[in-house]
């Protein structure tokens, strides 16, 4: 015969101080977690805050970690507490590395729109003047990205000297062109007038002089012939004026396309002092038949076969078409 059996309540106000207790232990693990991650993505200049907390946070981390691995059957509460926080802690890290991101451009996001709809240019420049997001590339990319862009479509001529420093400053330029800020300024400025594209047009021709490679020049160049806003045309034909053959260099695909005979001997002569092989392909598939001639004889002489009956394919403008 079964002898019954009186379980004992295991409900007592220990039990329930340790349930509150490990909550918002949890809680405050999560919280000083993502005030960590927050203030090294968006504040490096924050530094000693967050050297303080991470080392106290790495403490109660160490100090947890030991009381799991030394509890014993009858163990008091405040070793359990630190159990239990042990046991959470890498869950809630994780947790917060995963939603941070998205909640960081969410964020941001939302405040580069309010900013937008209510035409704060002043804000805005100041987002891209402080540059306070540039320790992080997350930060770098997004938010800065967002401001130049919102400047841009608000067509604000007071946004012409933050947008500058974007599109001449080394640091923001980049092999990969998604993550180039200073294209995205210099878009932002050709949609400010005439002042903006002639800014735009001197911030290319920079970076082209200061680029010591031919794969960095043929990216500006094809950036260059893809100015063609009201101005553009003016600011080309005061660079063919000065008969600066570097210039005419950098700015070839776009005076191609021009189409304007009385600029065939100057291209010719900017391919012969500063030619490279995309450079001759442009000339070649032009369509203008004296450029083709000039390219052909750059290639031959440089070393480079032309064959004959295949089409070329590399040319990036063609005679007059705009």
């Amino acid at each position: 015969m079964e002898q019954p059996v009186i379980e004992q309540d295991m409900s007592s106000p220990a039990e329930f101080m340790s349930s509150t207790a490990e909550s918002v232990s949890v809680g405050c693990s999560f919280i000083v977690t993502t005030v960590c991650i927050h203030l090294w993505a968006t504040r490096p200049g924050y530094s000693p805050i967050v050297a303080a907390l991470g080392l106290g946070f790495s403490v109660f981390l160490v100090l947890a970690a030991v009381a799991e691995w030394s509890r014993v059957k009858r163990w008091t509460l405040p070793f359990k507490l630190m159990g239990v926080a042990a046991g959470r802690t890498c869950l809630l890290v994780t947790l917060a590395g995963c939603l941070y991101v998205p909640t960081f451009l969410l964020w941001n996001a939302i405040t580069i729109r309010h900013l937008e709809k209510n035409r704060d240019v002043q804000s805005l420049n100041r987002i891209l003047e402080q540059q306070d997001c540039r320790g992080g590339f997350v930060a770098r990319t997004w938010r800065l990205g967002a401001a130049i862009d919102a400047l841009g479509r608000l067509r604000d001529k007071r946004a012409i000297g933050a947008l500058s420093s974007i599109a001449n400053d080394p640091a923001f330029c980049s092999e990969l062109e998604e993550n180039d800020l200073s294209i995205n300024a210099r878009k932002s400025l050709r949609r400010l007038g005439a002042t903006g594209v002639n800014i735009a047009i001197d911030s290319l021709l920079m970076h082209w002089h200061a680029s010591n490679t031919d794969v960095t020049r043929e990216t500006i160049e094809r950036e260059m012939a893809e100015v063609t806003e009201a101005g553009a045309a003016e600011r080309y034909r005061s660079i063919m004026q000065k008969r600066d053959l570097s210039s005419i260099a950098a700015i070839h695909v776009a005076l191609i396309n021009q189409g304007q005979a009385d600029t065939v001997p100057v291209l010719i002569e900017a391919l012969e002092s500063h030619g490279h092989k995309q450079m001759a392909l442009d000339y070649i598939g032009s369509g203008n038949p004296a450029l083709e001639e000039a390219g052909r004889s750059w290639a031959e002489d440089n070393g480079y076969e032309v064959v004959v009956g295949l089409p070329y394919g590399g040319g990036r403008g063609a005679w007059g078409s705009n």
